[in-house]
């Protein structure tokens, strides 16, 4: 995981990290992993920086 202006934190399988409030973060894999990622629903996210390259939601995500 980068964090802005800190070090970078590494994961092993199994394990969590809880990203310190208002810290920028950004997850990353030299290989494919599967990830889960818990925010609250006030937490901002870089999606909601609408621009030119903007996917909305809806077609971000698989119909059912």
């Amino acid at each position: 995981m980068q964090l802005e202006s800190r070090d970078e934190v590494v994961l092993h399988p199994g394990e969590f990290y809880v990203v310190p409030r208002s810290v920028r973060h950004n997850p990353v894999a030299t290989e494919e992993i599967e990830i889960v990622l818990i925010k609250t629903v006030t937490t901002a996210h870089t999606g909601d920086d609408v621009v030119e390259r903007t996917v909305p939601i809806d077609r971000q995500l698989p119909t059912v």
